[in-house]
């Protein structure tokens, strides 16, 4: 680890002690660790799975991602939903308990994230803004029946069916055609603007609307921050190794 990154750390640490209104926002980098793929490690099993053709290879990832083509293609969809998103069984990694213990000591005040896996609930945060929602929220494409990842996790060789009227049962986030919950991003903005301290951790997002006198802290061991600002300070570390410095410097 380079000197400014070790500098970098111990000025969030002084920070995070010294916030008032300390916020989290964690994207698919932080789930990495868990065994969850980001972009890049989803393109790359769909390179190498062998099983989806060059049609699909050439929808990408948020083609495969589409209602329509879920619906109309359900074998090939939870071929790929079951190897990326669909992790169940996953467990927390420092990310995730180190911002639960800092919740639950008073000091982080709101965690949001474009995560689906719940990961942040399995490590104990209680007050979670999901602008995805999240892989409990699923639904039959007919009849809209809802139903929790149970019935998805029984027998994952099969294709989930809806016990009402048989038809296929779809993630709700694929359904919506990964549009966010407006209700949560209202929240997850008011949160931002009231932060003074702000952690960004493993996504690409911008935070143009951050338009306060705090410091914005980006975790992120493959992107550069898009922010040019002086309240800006970038961590280019792997975001689990870093919370496991932050957990033993904060004595959480």
């Amino acid at each position: 680890m380079n000197n400014v990154d070790i500098e970098n750390i111990d000025f969030l640490c002084h920070k995070i002690q010294a916030s008032k209104h300390l916020v989290a926002f964690t994207g698919a980098g932080a789930s990495t660790d868990s065994g969850i793929p980001d972009l890049d490690g989803i393109n790359e099993i769909l390179k190498n799975d062998g099983l989806f053709s060059y049609a699909h290879l050439r929808m990408g990832v948020f083609g495969l991602l589409n209602p329509n083509f879920a619906i109309n293609n359900p074998t090939e969809f939870y071929r790929l939903y079951r190897k990326t998103f669909f992790q169940p069984y996953a467990v927390p990694n420092s990310t995730h308990q180190v911002l639960s213990q800092l919740e639950r000591a008073g000091i982080l005040k709101s965690l949001i994230t474009t995560n689906i896996d719940t990961l942040h609930q399995k490590a104990g945060a209680k007050n979670v803004v999901e602008y995805w929602g999240n892989m409990r929220r699923n639904r039959c494409c007919s009849c809209n029946k809802k139903y929790d990842w149970d019935l998805l996790a029984y027998d994952q060789k099969k294709i989930p069916l809806c016990k009402n009227c048989g038809s296929t049962v779809i993630p709700e986030f694929v359904l919506r055609g990964l549009a966010s919950y407006p209700a949560a991003v209202k929240k997850g903005e008011a949160e931002i603007k009231k932060a003074d301290v702000l952690i960004v951790v493993g996504t690409r997002r911008s935070f143009s609307s951050f338009d306060n006198k705090g410091v914005i802290f980006v975790i992120n061991n493959k992107y550069n921050s898009r922010h040019n600002d002086k309240n800006v300070v970038n961590i280019t570390q792997n975001a689990n190794e870093v919370f496991k410095i932050l957990q033993k410097k904060l004595q959480l």
